[in-house]
């Protein structure tokens, strides 16, 4: 059997990462990393605000993004060497060279998805967007159909979305990035295969992709005549719902390193888990019944599953929903809406969100600068209390309240001469309980034969968590009374 190195390629460059020790990465994704869209990341944060709390937390969405590939490529190979690893206990079996040439493929596609799936991230992420004037930039008719201009979004949406975010931007850089560096020609990688798998698209990948797709669930099933009358449309969805759990789905690859990166930056240990142990855990689950295919977990990676989503939660609760960090990020949405409110910097912000080149220029620094242009000339606003980290007062926080009782608590502090604000940090255990996008594996014992059921029966997690959103109150000197 062939299970050396060159099994999946042999990777020639090497990045050093303080959470994940080497990152190897092919040429063309050296390529990728290199182009001016994706250089863009170095200069956004991964966490807006996160640092004026947690001064370590100075991480940008780069780090994250090669991180995301790294563990894109190792949740893969690690799916692909377990069947081989099942497969050599039973009986004499070797991957044909065809076989070979369909996994590396999907092994390149994968893991150029993780390292681009933030590649369209704003400058302070997702309270960026949050900002009233951002939103109506994002939801302009011209601003969209300018954003694709030129570009084969049919091919990706089927329709121009009626809003955009940061994914759709995401799904933009990398159209242009894949594009640019003429992937198809030069690294034999067809663009509409990684697009595919990403978030918001709606597209079917390349022949090359389809053919892959039978030739890797043909190798998952004892039976590959199984797969005879299935249709292609249903044999592409179905691996491309593999690859979306794996990319973006409830245990994926954007969670496993940002809980480990988040939590190494700031110091915390709220998000550190066992990466190995729960990646040994999985497999790949199929039901060609519904149909369904994705991530399965087996018996003994309940333990690690439960790890991984209570540090998860507890990461929202103590660090990213915590006190002072609310207070900055409600600074910053004021101070993102003062400059806007200034012509020359709302007109630079719209150019940035037109046009996919210009946006390559559209980092934190560009913020960062009008900021301080604006808080020379404005001693008494938000900016400039947002660039001296001049904190809005905490008054209280409480977690899940009524309207009625923040209603009532915010009319106490007004009757005390506070001016009143709140803000509500949510923290959410997970989406499990709502759809299923991760089952459970197990093997009968008497049948031999493998079943799948709903992690949630597995675990008593589920009965003693539930999400949790803090309110926290601030008085803010500079509001109108309300």
């Amino acid at each position: 059997m062939k299970d050396s190195p060159e099994l999946f390629g042999t990777p020639s460059n090497l990045i050093m990462d303080p959470v994940h020790g080497g990152i190897q990465f092919f040429d063309h994704e050296k390529t990728v990393i290199d182009h001016p869209l994706f250089q863009r990341l170095r200069y956004v944060f991964q966490n807006d605000v996160l640092f004026l709390v947690f001064p370590g937390a100075t991480h940008s969405r780069f780090q994250h993004c090669l991180g995301s590939m790294h563990l894109a490529g190792k949740v893969f190979k690690h799916i692909i060497r377990q069947y081989l690893t099942d497969v050599r206990g039973k009986q004499s079996f070797q991957l044909s060279d065809d076989q070979l040439k369909h996994v590396q493929y999907f092994l390149y596609c994968i893991r150029l998805a993780g390292l681009l799936h933030d590649a369209g991230h704003p400058p302070f992420s997702h309270e960026f967007e949050e900002v009233e004037i951002v939103k109506e930039i994002m939801g302009d008719g011209d601003v969209i159909k300018s954003l694709w201009e030129e570009s084969q979004w049919q091919t990706y949406y089927g329709a121009i979305p009626d809003r955009i975010t940061h994914e759709h931007y995401s799904v933009r850089c990398a159209y242009e990035i894949m594009k640019d560096i003429k992937i198809s020609d030069s690294y034999n990688i067809e663009p509409a295969d990684v697009l595919s798998i990403m978030e918001t698209t709606n597209c079917l990948p390349s022949d090359k992709f389809i053919i892959s797709a039978r030739q890797l669930l043909s190798m998952f099933m004892k039976n590959a005549n199984e797969l005879k009358n299935i249709s292609d449309e249903i044999i592409v969805r179905s691996v491309q719902d593999l690859f979306r759990a794996i990319i973006s789905g409830e245990l994926d690859v954007d969670k496993m390193d940002y809980l480990l990166r988040d939590s190494y930056f700031t110091g915390s240990q709220y998000g550190v888990y066992n990466l190995d142990h729960l990646i040994s855990t999985l497999r790949v689950g199929f039901d060609l019944g519904e149909p369904w295919i994705g991530l399965a977990i087996v018996d003994k990676g309940i333990g690690p599953f439960e790890d991984f989503i209570s540090s998860r939660f507890q990461l929202y609760l103590h660090v990213y929903g915590h006190k002072t960090v609310y207070g900055f990020k409600y600074l910053l949405r004021k101070s993102i809406a003062e400059i806007c409110a200034e012509k020359g910097v709302l007109e630079r912000t719209k150019e940035h969100l037109s046009d996919i080149w210009k946006y390559g220029l559209f980092t934190d620094t560009f913020f960062w600068q009008s900021f301080m242009d604006y808080a020379s000339t404005h001693p008494d606003s938000y900016t400039t209390a947002f660039v001296n980290r001049r904190r809005v007062e905490h008054l209280y926080s409480e977690k899940d309240m009524s309207q009625l009782s923040k209603n009532k608590r915010l009319r106490q502090f007004k009757d005390q001469g506070r001016k009143c604000i709140y803000v509500e940090a949510p923290a959410t255990f997970t989406k499990i309980r709502r759809k299923e996008t991760l089952r459970y594996l197990r093997r009968d014992p008497i049948t031999g034969k493998h079943e799948l059921d709903e992690i949630k029966k597995q675990t008593k997690l589920f009965d003693r968590i539930n999400d949790i959103e803090t309110t926290h109150f601030y008085h803010d000197p500079m509001i109108e009374e309300i």
